[in-house]
C-alpha cells in the first residue's frame, strides 16, 4: 500500500505538493494537486486524530465532524475557497459566459502581478 497512512503523512504530502508548485507556479496540474490535497487534509485530521479525541473536542468547542468543519471554516478563512476550488477540480463545469485572457510577461507588485510591469487595471 501507499506510505501515506496518517494525517502527518498527508500533511507532508501537502508540503511536498506546495514545494513543487512554488517551483512551477504556472502549472495548473501542480496547483490543482496542491488544492485538492489541502482541502482533504481536514478529513485526514478528523479520521486519524479527532474522531475519538473528546478532550480536543472540548478544547475546540466541537461535538462531531460537522462542527469540526464549521470550526475549520471559522479558523481558516481560506478553507471555503479551497473547498470550492477542489470541488471545481473534480467536477466538470463549463461556464460559457466566463471569459478569461492570457497575459504574458513580467508584471509589477507581489509575485509579478500584471504584464510587463503594468498593472492589470485597464
Amino acid at each position: 500500500m501507499f506510505d501515506i497512512v496518517t494525517c502527518r503523512d498527508f500533511l507532508a504530502k501537502l508540503n511536498a505538493d506546495f514545494d513543487d508548485f512554488l517551483k512551477q507556479q504556472d502549472s495548473a496540474r501542480l496547483a490543482l494537486n496542491c488544492i485538492v490535497t489541502a482541502y482533504h487534509l481536514h478529513e485526514w485530521v478528523w479520521g486519524d486524530c479527532l474522531k475519538t479525541d473528546h478532550a480536543v473536542w472540548k478544547q475546540l468547542g466541537i461535538r462531531d465532524r460537522e462542527t469540526f468543519i464549521a470550526w475549520t471554516e471559522r479558523e481558516c478563512p481560506g478553507f471555503k475557497t479551497i473547498q470550492d476550488l477542489a470541488n471545481g477540480a473534480k467536477h466538470f463545469i463549463r461556464k460559457q459566459d466566463v471569459q478569461t485572457r492570457h497575459v504574458g510577461g513580467f508584471g509589477m507588485g507581489p509575485y509579478g502581478v500584471g504584464p510587463y510591469g503594468a498593472s492589470y487595471a485597464d
